[in-house]
C-alpha cells in the first residue's frame, strides 16, 4: 500500500528561509515536514539511516543538508534518538482549540529523553502563544505539563549532536521580537484593510496571509482601492458570493477584472460583431 504523507501549506514557499535552502536541504526539510510519521507539534523520530534512501541521495548528502537545516535554525536534532523537531509545523498548521492542546501535551509528555527537551517545550509554547484565543486560554494547562515534565535547565552533553544548539528560550524570543516588528510594520495596513472589507469572516487566516504578502503601501492603497469599486460590484451583494478575506489575499484578487465590467466589456464584444 502506498504510503500517505501530510498537505504541506503553500506558505511555505513565500518563506525566506526555505526559498535561500539548498535543493537537497528543501527536499529534506519537505520529507520530514510532510512525513507521515510526524506528530502533529512537529516531532519526528525514525532512521536516519533510511532517509537517504527514501529521497534517492547519498549519506554525505543527507549530513551535508540536515547540518544546513539545523544551522538555519528550521530544525533541531538529536542523533541518539534518531528525534528531529521541526520547529514551525504548528505555525503552519496551528491548533485550534484547548482539545488540541490536550493532545500536544500527550505527544511531548511520551517523547524520548532527548537533551533538546527544554527547547521543544519552549518553542510550542511559543507557537500556543501564537494562536487563537481558545488556544491561549488553555497555556495554564500546557505550563502546568511543562512544569510537570521536570526539564533540565542545562541540556546533558551529547557527542553526537548535531550543529550548533539554541540557547534555551532563544527561539521564543526570537519568535516574540518578530512578531512584535511585523505586527509594527504591517498591523496598520491590516487595519485599513480589514475595516474596509465587506465580509469579516477568519480573521486570524487574513493575518497571516496579511503577513505572507508583505505589502508595502502603494500594495495596500492598490487594494483599498480595489475594494472600494468591488462593494458595488452585483457579484458582491450577497455575502455567500464575496471570498473570505484569506482567499482575496493569497489568490491576490484584486488583480482580477471586476465581474460587473467583465460582463459589460464581453456585451460590448458582442455588439461590436453584430
Amino acid at each position: 500500500m502506498q504510503t500517505q504523507f501530510a498537505k504541506i501549506s503553500r506558505g511555505i514557499w513565500w518563506n525566506l528561509a526555505f526559498r535561500s535552502l539548498p535543493a537537497t536541504s528543501k527536499l529534506l526539510f519537505i520529507h520530514f515536514f510532510s512525513h507521515p510519521q510526524i506528530k502533529w507539534c512537529g516531532l519526528l523520530q525514525y532512521p536516519f539511516k533510511a532517509i537517504p534512501a527514501d529521497l534517492g541521495i547519498t549519506t554525505a548528502a543527507f549530513r551535508s543538508a540536515l547540518a544546513t537545516l539545523v544551522k538555519q535554525e528550521m530544525v533541531l536534532v538529536d542523533h541518539k534518538f534518531d528525534l528531529v523537531f521541526v520547529i514551525n509545523v504548528l505555525k503552519w498548521h496551528p491548533p485550534r482549540s484547548s482539545k488540541d492542546v490536550k493532545g500536544i501535551i500527550n505527544i511531548l509528555s511520551v517523547m524520548p529523553p532527548t537533551h533538546l527537551a527544554a527547547e521543544i517545550w519552549e518553542s510550542v509554547e511559543g507557537h500556543l502563544e501564537d494562536a487563537s484565543i481558545a488556544v491561549q486560554n488553555a497555556l495554564p494547562l500546557f505550563q502546568e505539563a511543562k512544569a510537570d515534565a521536570h526539564l533540565p535547565s542545562k541540556p546533558e552533553p551529547n557527542g553526537n549532536q548535531t550543529g550548533t544548539r539554541l540557547e534555551p528560550n532563544r527561539i521564543r524570543r526570537k519568535k516574540k521580537e518578530e512578531r512584535r516588528k511585523k505586527k509594527e510594520h504591517f498591523g496598520s495596513g491590516f487595519d485599513l484593510f480589514w475595516k474596509s472589507y465587506p465580509r469579516k469572516v477568519a480573521q486570524e487566516r487574513a493575518w497571516d496571509a496579511w503577513l505572507i504578502l508583505e505589502p508595502d503601501d502603494k500594495l495596500v492603497a492598490t487594494i483599498l482601492k480595489d475594494l472600494k469599486a468591488r462593494v458595488n460590484d452585483p457579484a458582491w451583494q450577497e455575502t455567500k458570493f464575496i471570498p473570505h478575506p484569506s482567499t482575496y489575499l493569497n489568490q491576490k484578487r484584486w488583480t482580477d477584472e471586476a465581474l460587473g465590467t467583465a460582463r459589460k466589456n464581453k456585451w460590448q464584444e458582442i455588439e461590436k460583431g453584430k
